[in-house]
């Protein structure tokens, strides 16, 4: 079978070089360049392999191309071959453009409401609509409706785009595994994204505390913290001071958590002096004294437990004893553990108490 001048004459209408076309059939460029010139010619496999990547029938390709370029019938049968290559390659472009048009947007709007959620949920917007509206209260928005275009619009690119693999890598078995492997990665970094997305968004909605600050006090502050809780936890106080660097710290707090679907008051924490502010990090949160520092850890179920105790302690002889407690055991420790353990409460920030009811009403 002479089909060397067919399938050059196809391959440079399609645009694609010997190497190019080489690679789609899996062989080398020497042996694309001995079928054009008819010192060999492709196996079957091959033949089937070359009518499906430039979209023409076999009995099409198999019909020796005449040599004469005046013949009329070669004329019509080229201009029919360009045209058919031409409208695949357009349904091509249009299949990717649309589908990542359409992933952009439905990224862009999911976007858009994770920032509204995070912003109208958020103690900051709730304090804004106590001044507008007099009550403790989040904006009265449908943010699962808010997702519906994100849904539909992702759904549609994500079907152009795997309509658009498909119809650009089917040709054997082995691209079919491939596509598969590039729609599920796709698939599995979407999954992931919108559950990152979501775990923030859980992290930032402090709005489950808003019946528990609508029913403060003038005079009591509150303040919500990330630590080490899967929840924000909500500490109320009565009695601020500056600590000097302007930040509203507290020696005592009382401390709130919702655990299951109720908001609870969990317990009280109390420093020791000014000089020791209540602070907290990723850990927990801390008190402490010139003597002394304690780590509490909220924990899922919603109790408030001393995970960490260190004390310094003096005998009759001024000398001292450092010791530290851990799941109800306590140890001595050198002093040099004694300070380095104490340093996690020096690296914490101090808890901030910049919202209360009296400063909403104003």
């Amino acid at each position: 079978m002479k089909i060397g001048n067919r399938l050059n004459q196809l391959r440079k209408l399609s645009g694609m070089t010997q190497e190019q076309l080489a690679e789609k059939i899996d062989v080398s460029r020497q042996t694309i360049s001995k079928w054009e010139s008819d010192s060999t010619s492709p196996d079957l496999e091959s033949i089937v392999k070359i009518s499906r990547i430039f979209h023409v029938s076999l009995d099409d390709l198999l019909k020796e191309a005449e040599t004469s370029v005046t013949n009329r019938n070669d004329e019509q049968i080229t201009l029919e071959d360009l045209m058919k290559i031409n409208l695949h390659n357009r349904k091509l472009t249009l299949l990717l453009i649309g589908g990542l048009i359409f992933i952009m947007v439905s990224v862009l709007n999911f976007a858009y409401v994770i920032a509204l959620q995070s912003t109208t949920l958020s103690t900051q917007y709730m304090l804004y609509r106590y001044i507008a509206t007099g009550q403790y209260a989040n904006a009265p928005v449908d943010y699962i409706r808010l997702m519906i275009p994100s849904m539909i619009t992702g759904a549609i690119g994500l079907v152009l785009l795997i309509s658009y693999v498909i119809d650009n890598r089917k040709k054997d078995t082995e691209n079919m595994y491939k596509v598969k492997k590039v729609v599920s990665c796709f698939l599995l970094c979407v999954l992931i994204f919108s559950l990152c997305a979501c775990g923030k968004v859980s992290k930032d909605n402090t709005a489950v505390y808003e019946e528990t600050i609508g029913g403060l006090g003038d005079n009591e502050l509150f303040v919500t913290i990330d630590t080490n809780a899967p929840q924000p936890v909500l500490l109320v106080t009565s009695q601020v001071y500056d600590d000097g660097t302007g930040k509203q710290a507290a020696l005592l707090c009382d401390v709130y958590y919702l655990a299951g679907k109720e908001v609870k008051n969990i317990g009280t924490i109390e420093s020791m002096g000014t000089a020791y502010p209540i602070s907290y990090d990723e850990t927990g949160i801390y008190t402490a004294s010139g003597h002394a520092m304690q780590r509490f850890e909220v924990e899922k179920s919603g109790t408030l437990m001393l995970a960490e105790l260190i004390n310094e302690q003096f005998d009759e002889n001024g000398n001292a004893t450092y010791t530290v407690t851990k799941e109800n055991e306590t140890r001595i420790i050198s002093e040099e553990e004694y300070y380095d353990i104490f340093e996690k409460y020096s690296n914490a920030t101090v808890v901030n108490f910049a919202y209360g009811a009296s400063d909403a009403a104003r």
